[in-house]
């Protein structure tokens, strides 16, 4: 018997409500630049998780790769930031690139700690795969101030991540969160990465466990209810953890973990699962890496230098446009005459090879236009001389060279005699005759018979000396 099938489902054919919202969403590259070493490309792993999921986690790119390289890919994947790491023998740096128009800041990356460093000093690493399937929520904390550089932090660092509507988000979606701090002593911004975890309130530790669909030890208790109130000396009765009070909140919705349901009060807690760093903000430049600068933590410039560096910077950008524009006309110059060669040659040729046939074949069979007429009007029609095989006139084929080569062997001129000067024999052919003993060459050679002797083989030998005496 068949089985059931199973309900179907309808396939939507309208457009997708959040494709609009997709195109605008922040997207990012994260990669190394040049030679690293294997902790750097740790660390470019790690900030992959950090962006997710909205990044390349999957991206390859090679030690001679450049930042035009990753531009010309990004423009068509709709790319609106670049985290480029690299290293030298002064440290790491890090670039925050915005396209596609800029700015660039650079950083120097201070310090950092990678997840596996995290989890290993933790005593309960927490499991944080499936936080990485939605975007954070991101923290900024003391970016105040007058300083541009300050406010150019705030806004880069809030647009590197999706925005968040807090009238539709899903509780469920908020799994984890970014936090940056500037510290305006150092000038560091610190970064760290946590999971949201929630815990129901109201019940005891003993409770959470069996919530938590952890078997417990039950060898030393006569019944349930010693275990729940506490009665029983199991080493769970003790309920001394205690919460902040600030962390107590009504979930309007379900999240994610047992007991936190809706409606119920559940304690709020962070877990940290890395990576850090300490970034310094060394520079911000104007354009994708190669424009103005704009702030500068260690070199300041007068307002004469600034002028003075720009005109020459402006000279320079003027100069290679002029060099830009020279080579393009010189390729277009080169490519012209080419095609004019091109048509020049077609044009001399005059037709094709169909037009002589067809005109061999107009007059192939005219009785009144002879051979010599014929030629002539090829010559006229087609601007080139006629090939010999195509008339009959002893004039055409004297004008076209002699094919070079050997002669046959039967159209070889009889030999002549020195003595007399006249020849000698008729002319050469094949060699005929009936076979004998001996080799006949004909009158090939010099127009006389040679017997050569002919070959003696180990029968011929025997027999000669057969008959002779001892």
């Amino acid at each position: 018997m068949p089985r059931k099938a199973g309900r179907r489902k309808k396939t939507r054919t309208h457009a997708n409500a959040g494709t609009e919202d997709y195109e605008n969403t922040p997207k990012s590259f994260v990669f190394k630049m040049g030679k690293a070493p294997g902790c750097v490309i740790n660390l470019v792993q790690d900030m992959r998780q950090v962006m997710l999921p909205y990044t390349a986690d999957k991206l390859r790119e090679k030690r001679k790769n450049t930042i035009q390289d990753f531009v010309h890919v990004a423009a068509p994947l709709g790319v609106s930031h670049f985290l480029a790491f690299s290293h030298t023998d002064a440290g790491t740096n890090m670039k925050l690139v915005r396209l596609p128009r800029g700015p660039t800041l650079s950083f120097k990356v201070v310090g950092y700690s990678l997840m596996k460093h995290i989890h290993s000093i933790q005593k309960r690493p927490v499991d944080a795969s499936l936080a990485f399937k939605t975007s954070p929520l991101v923290v900024l904390n003391n970016f105040t101030g007058a300083e541009d550089h300050v406010k150019l932090l705030n806004a880069t660092f809030q647009n590197m991540f999706p925005a968040i509507d807090v009238q539709t988000i899903a509780l469920a979606d908020c799994r984890r969160v970014v936090l940056f701090h500037y510290d305006k002593e150092t000038g560091h911004v610190e970064f760290r990465q946590y999971v949201i975890r929630a815990a129901p309130l109201g019940l005891s530790k003993s409770v959470k466990t069996l919530v938590k669909s952890k078997v417990p030890n039950l060898g030393n208790v006569e019944d349930i209810s010693d275990f729940v109130f506490g009665n029983a000396q199991t080493g769970m009765t003790s309920d001394s953890e205690v919460d902040d009070e600030s962390a107590h909140i009504v979930l309007p919705d379900k999240f994610r973990g047992r007991g936190n349901t809706k409606s119920e009060k559940s304690a709020v807690r962070l877990a940290e699962v890395g990576p850090r760093l300490t970034l310094k903000l060394v520079k911000v430049e104007k354009g994708v890496c190669d424009g103005d600068i704009l702030y500068h933590a260690f070199v300041q410039k007068t307002p004469e230098e600034a002028a003075k560096i720009k005109a020459r910077k402006d000279m320079e950008n003027a100069l290679k446009r002029k060099r830009r524009e020279e080579q393009a006309a010189n390729v277009q110059a080169k490519t012209d005459a080419k095609e004019a060669k091109k048509k020049a040659k077609a044009d001399k040729k005059g037709v094709d090879v169909h037009t002589k046939r067809r005109l061999l074949q107009q007059y192939a069979n005219t009785e009144e236009v002879s051979d010599l007429e014929d030629a002539e009007y090829y010559r006229q029609a087609v601007g080139e001389e006629p090939d010999a095989y195509m008339f009959s006139d002893r004039k055409v084929a004297e004008k076209k060279a002699p094919m070079a080569g050997k002669r046959k062997f039967n159209d070889r001129k009889p030999p002549v005699d020195k003595s007399s000067g006249k020849p000698s024999g008729k002319p050469t052919g094949k060699p005929t005759g009936k076979p004998t003993g001996k080799k006949p060459m004909g009158k090939a050679f010099g127009g006389k018979k040679k017997d050569f002797p002919a070959k003696k083989g180990a029968r011929a030998t025997f027999n000669k000396f057969k008959g002779r005496k001892k």
